[in-house]
């Protein structure tokens, strides 16, 4: 069931070394050219057993993919330690908070990023954790209640929906997104925004909370603070609808969409990833809300029209220019994940 998984387990249990690294090259070349390491098919609509049985292998298997990954040999043993627990774990069983970690998991090892970000990320994966309704923020409750009006605003359904066609180019099953659940987390994972699962959207406490933080510093007003909120909380929300609804259609959880663009799609893309085709539609740039309201010439007047726009079931023409908005840096695709700064996990 789970060959290149249990190959991994096996083999770090089994590694012997005298320095604090752990030689990942070695096993792709060694212990797993014989496990069927291409192929990456996840169904998103087996049962539960099967599809974390699939998923654990499919992580060691982007991995194995990632040239990123394959760049470097040696890694923090420490940090792959943590892989190794969570996929030896979950071997029979997976909880609520594993299959969180999990799913990230599979979308981060597609990463195109560096050693260090590899290391620290792993090394921090099992931070996931789903927030308590009773230590959730007080802003939380509002947010659901915005989420609540976006499901039944049919121009955000048809955004979602017509990007995602233009994406597949065919017409995709209708899907009904109030049948998407929505579960906050906490993680300690700098920058991560989100990712999506089976019917399910995960959103970061921890980076609302930061960027509550930082709207305090700059003295907003409760009322401003709502509207950011908002506007954050909507890309998000649309950024990873768009990631669910093209695997929920194609029936593959382990999908990218630059496999699925053809190289006309690519040229008319900055970007070649559903999130922020999504994202670029709707605000026509990839914003990055906390450094914006960093900014002295922040305006949030163009924020509050299209705000306003948005909930009387309109997707406005935002200015980023005029509102004076940060594009984001450092982005990670396959999640949503804003690299921002180097972690420390010593």
């Amino acid at each position: 069931m789970s060959q290149v998984v249990d190959s991994f387990i096996d083999y770090f249990e089994s590694y012997r070394s005298n320095t604090n690294k752990f030689d990942f090259g070695f096993f792709f070349r060694n212990e797993l050219a014989n496990k069927s390491p291409t192929y990456k098919w996840l169904d998103y609509n087996c049962e539960k057993n099967l599809f974390v049985a699939q998923l654990r292998d499919c992580i060691i298997k982007n991995l194995n993919r990632n040239q990123s990954f394959r760049d470097e040999n040696l890694f923090s043993k420490k940090s792959i330690k943590k892989l190794y627990e969570i996929l030896k774990e979950t071997k029979f069983n997976a909880t609520e908070e594993q299959s969180a970690q999990l799913l990230f998991l599979l979308a981060f090892c597609k990463a195109k990023t560096d050693l260090a970000h590899f290391e620290s990320t792993f090394f921090l994966s099992d931070s996931i954790e789903i927030a308590l309704k009773q230590d959730r923020l007080e802003e939380l409750d509002k947010l659901d209640l915005f989420h609540k009006i976006l499901i039944s605003l049919s121009s955000v359904h048809e955004l979602i929906i017509d990007t995602c066609n233009e994406i597949l180019e065919m017409r995709i099953a209708e899907i009904n997104l109030a049948d998407v659940g929505l579960k906050y987390f906490d993680s300690h994972i700098i920058g991560l925004n989100g990712f999506s699962g089976r019917d399910i959207i995960y959103i970061s406490q921890s980076e609302i909370r930061s960027l509550i933080s930082v709207m305090n510093e700059k003295q907003f007003s409760s009322g401003d603070q709502l509207t950011i909120l908002k506007l954050n909380f909507f890309r998000l929300f649309i950024h990873e609808s768009a990631h669910l609804v093209i695997r929920k259609s194609s029936n593959n959880m382990n999908i990218s969409t630059p496999e699925l663009l053809s190289e006309s799609q690519k040229k008319k893309y900055s970007k070649f990833e559903a999130g922020f085709i999504i994202e670029n539609k709707a605000f026509n740039d990839f914003i990055d809300w906390e450094e914006s309201v960093k900014e002295k010439d922040f305006n949030l007047e163009p924020c509050k029209l299209y705000l306003d726009q948005l909930i009387s079931n309109k997707i406005g023409n935002f200015d980023p220019k005029l509102a004076h908005t940060v594009k984001r840096q450092s982005i990670i695709t396959n999640c949503d994940l804003n690299f921002k700064k180097a972690v420390d996990y010593e």
